[in-house]
Order: C-alpha cells, then sequence, then structure tokens
C-alpha cells in the first residue's frame, strides 16, 4: 500500500535497484509553462530594441541630422525677424501664419499658431532633398511654445489718464465700446469684443511709469523732434526708414497696412493738418491735435492731451492730463487696434517658455 495519496501528483513505483522513487507530472506542466513565458518575453524585448535602434538610427542618420539643422535655421530666421505679418490679427487655435524660406542645405517652413491672448506655437519643418550618391531624402519637425512680450500691456480702458478735466469727465466723445477701425475685416478682427470703461483714472498710469516708458522710448523705430512735418505713407509704398510713414489703417491689405511703428517725440508736439498713423505714438511732454488726426493703435502722453480737431483715435489714449475735447473728437476703445499694434509693432518680442520650450517632433528618412 502506497502510504503517498494519488491526488498528490506523485504515484510509486519500484527502480532497477529497488528503492522507491517519486516521479512529477506536474512539475513537467510548470517548466513548460515557465520556458514559454521566458521566450515570449525575449521575443518582445528584442522587438522593443530592434524599434527603438530603427528610431535611433533615423534621429541620428546624417540626414535627419541635417534636416534638423535646416528646421532649427528656420525657427531662428523667424524669430530673428519677428513678428510675422499678421501674427497680431490671428484667431486663436484656428488661424496660421506661414513663414518660409531655404538655406544651401534645404527648405524650411515655420507654422506659426496663436495658443492664447498673448501665447504661440512655432511649429518647424526641415526637408533636405535626396541626391544620388551622396544622400537620402530626409525630413525633421521641432517645435518652440512661447509668449510675446511688450514693455506696456493692453490699456484696459479707451482712456486712462491720472488727472482729467471736467470737459473730459462730461465728454460724450469718450466710448468704450469694443470697436474695430473702419475698413477692419473680421478676419483682421476675429476676437470677441471687450466690456471696458470710457475714462478710466489711475493715480501713475503704468505706461507712464519706468521702467515701462524708457524700455518703449529705447525700442522706438523713430524718435522725432518735437517741431515736424506730418506724416504721409508715400504713393503706393511703405518705406520703414522714413520717421513720418506710420502705416496705412484706412488700408489695411495696402503696402503700409502691416506698418506699425513705435514713434517717439521728445518734447512738447503740436500736429496738425492731415495725419494718418498706426501703431504706438510716444510724446515726452504735452501733445496738442489740430486737424484731422486718425490713427489705431494707443497714444501715449506723458503730459497733457488735448485735441480741437477732427481727430479720430481707435485703440487707447494714456496721458497723464487729459485736457479739453473738440466736438469732432472720438476717442473710441478697440483691442483689435491694439493687438495689432502691440503684437505686430517692433517691440514685439518672442520668449521661449522655458529650457524644455523646444521639442523633437520627429523624423522621416527617405530612400
Amino acid at each position: 500500500m502506497s502510504l503517498v495519496p494519488e491526488s498528490a501528483g506523485i504515484v510509486p513505483r519500484h527502480a532497477p535497484s529497488g528503492r522507491r522513487v517519486r516521479s512529477v507530472r506536474g512539475g513537467f506542466a510548470l517548466s513548460s509553462v515557465a520556458l514559454l513565458l521566458v521566450v515570449v518575453a525575449v521575443v518582445a524585448a528584442s522587438g522593443l530594441i530592434l524599434a527603438r535602434e530603427g528610431s535611433r538610427r533615423g534621429v541620428t542618420s546624417p540626414e535627419s541630422a541635417l534636416a534638423f539643422y535646416v528646421a532649427e535655421t528656420g525657427l531662428a530666421t523667424t524669430l530673428e525677424a519677428w513678428p510675422p505679418v499678421g501674427v497680431g490679427s490671428m484667431a486663436i487655435l484656428t488661424d496660421t501664419v506661414v513663414v518660409a524660406g531655404s538655406t544651401g542645405a534645404g527648405d524650411w517652413q515655420v507654422d506659426v499658431v496663436r495658443t492664447g491672448e498673448r501665447m504661440y506655437f512655432l511649429h518647424s519643418t526641415g526637408l533636405i532633398s535626396a541626391r544620388p550618391g551622396e544622400h537620402a531624402a530626409a525630413a525633421r519637425e521641432v517645435g518652440l511654445a512661447g509668449r510675446v512680450t511688450t514693455p506696456g500691456l493692453r490699456p484696459a480702458a479707451a482712456v486712462t489718464t491720472a488727472e482729467s478735466s471736467a470737459s473730459t469727465d462730461a465728454s460724450a466723445n469718450i466710448d468704450g465700446a469694443d470697436v474695430s477701425p473702419p475698413g477692419w475685416s473680421g478676419e483682421l478682427c476675429p476676437g470677441p469684443p471687450l466690456a471696458v470703461p470710457g475714462l478710466l483714472v489711475e493715480a501713475v498710469p503704468s505706461w507712464l511709469d519706468d521702467p515701462a516708458w524708457t524700455t518703449w522710448v529705447e525700442m522706438a523705430d523713430h524718435s522725432i523732434p518735437a517741431e515736424g512735418t506730418a506724416p504721409t505713407a508715400g504713393a503706393g509704398r511703405c518705406d520703414p526708414s522714413n520717421p513720418w510713414h506710420w502705416g496705412t489703417p484706412e488700408d489695411p491689405p495696402g503696402p503700409c497696412g502691416h506698418h506699425f511703428p513705435v514713434v517717439h517725440f521728445d518734447g512738447d508736439t503740436s500736429l496738425s493738418g492731415e495725419l494718418t498713423g498706426q501703431g504706438v505714438l510716444l510724446v515726452d511732454g504735452d501733445l496738442t491735435v489740430d486737424g484731422s488726426f486718425r490713427y489705431a493703435g494707443v497714444v501715449v502722453v506723458r503730459g497733457r492731451f488735448e485735441a480741437t480737431g477732427a481727430v479720430h483715435v481707435r485703440g487707447a489714449v494714456v496721458a497723464g492730463v487729459m485736457g479739453a475735447l473738440g466736438p469732432d473728437t472720438q476717442i473710441g476703445y478697440s483691442s483689435c487696434a491694439l493687438d495689432r499694434a502691440l503684437l505686430e509693432g517692433s517691440a514685439s518680442r518672442f520668449r521661449p517658455l522655458g529650457r524644455r520650450a523646444l521639442v523633437d517632433l520627429g523624423s522621416s528618412d527617405g530612400g
């Protein structure tokens, strides 16, 4: 009689020597399963290693490295010439501004996408064509996230001042309703209107205080003496080197339609005649406007601002003191005019978001 239960899977038998030994049937099955698991694990690991090595070869191949260099060149060129035309009037996440160029090594294209009020993402693709006997075709894509900064933020009212006169307080010429300049289509102004006050009184408006003021002056495209002649856009051309070419807000698609200069007057200034412009106008003193003056953007006066003629400002005015406004003067808020003047002007700067702002988006090699 066996002393070991049959349910234990151990069956006694006699060996030739007469000694009793045990045969384990279940142990063989477990060993087979373990061996199978080891084989599957080895195959899976080999596949991962091969895939990783294939990807690594694609990224580190000479062709791919050259395409990466071309893509980075596209980013650097775009940032050096920042801002691109139209970047201030983009709708968030739906519009794309394309900048393209080439180097001796290949071609690049940068797609600029607006991701927030002042947030942008630059997607750069570098392409090199195949050259028989030299190298295969390749493409690399890199991305850069960043924020556009200016010395001053968008004003929060049609008129911001430290002191206003009684005539200014009672004036119906100041309007906080957010309206685009005449002739600016929905494509130029895709954002929703903002609700802001017409007149805002602050102890010291931030635009007039340092460091904002000094930074604006340092970034100005032109500094003009207090006495000068009237600005003009010229006949069918845009000359950024001319201090009196201030863009053409009445003709957005024209040659000066995307020209938003920062112009600085270094003392008390009186403007008369027919004047038109857009961008940022800085006056280091008092400003008196008499005549026809149409401006889109922000007018910043450290002293006293007075307007006695047919003055139409669509954007915002920031002044130390708001004086009398004539019956034909209209100052209306426009977030669209301010965005374009600030984000497309020469003081606009693209700042990457930290050390991890640059992202490698992949590669592809062709035979």
